[in-house]
């Protein structure tokens, strides 16, 4: 990487970069909650020092040197370990702060709702990626079995049940039946 674009994309947690006795230190400021794996602490290439900010320092703040041989190979780890720390921090700050809303909005959803609505509320995993939705999936799913498996009887009395519990069909309630006979019903052909 040219110093230019890594000084200009870190700019912000960058303090100093130093050349001493054939080593290049860049000096950093990270917020204190961020964490630097051990993964990163365990090189032949670079050291990782925590300094100690002094009291004039802003104390959110963690004071980090990547000190490195004057070399380019080396500094170009440093660079790569760097962007790797920065983005991992970034992803989990926004990963918590998702969390909270998150949390929030299934808390209104349950101060909202009554009970008996809430017991219909499923979480349904589609690979690792965990999805809220409304409380009358169950009755989209039992729509969707029905219609796969060629079960005219039972279909009509979900629908009816649905209907009857949260109104006419939607083409939007279509569409998500579609989609999850398509994702959950692949063996039915």
């Amino acid at each position: 990487m040219v110093y230019f674009d890594f000084i200009s994309k870190n700019q912000r947690y960058l303090t100093a970069v130093k050349n001493v006795n054939d080593h290049i230190i860049f000096d950093m400021d990270f917020p204190k909650h961020w964490v630097i794996k051990d993964e990163y602490n365990n090189s032949e290439v670079y050291t990782i020092k925590l300094n100690n900010l002094p009291p004039s320092k802003n104390t959110d703040l963690q004071s980090v040197s990547f000190i490195c041989k004057c070399k380019k190979e080396n500094i170009d780890c440093v660079e790569n370990v760097v962007d790797s720390i920065i983005e991992y921090n970034i992803i989990k700050d926004k990963k918590e702060e998702l969390f909270t809303t998150k949390t929030n909005e299934l808390k209104k959803i349950f101060n909202d709702n009554s009970l008996e609505e809430l017991e219909d509320l499923e979480f349904i995993i589609n690979g690792s990626k965990p999805i809220v939705n409304n409380p009358n999936t169950r009755y989209l799913y039992k729509i969707a079995y029905y219609l796969v498996v060629f079960n005219r009887n039972k279909l009509q009395k979900e629908i009816n049940i649905y209907e009857k519990k949260y109104g006419k069909l939607t083409a939007s309630d279509w569409g998500r039946i579609y989609q999850i006979t398509k994702e959950r019903f692949k063996k039915f052909g």
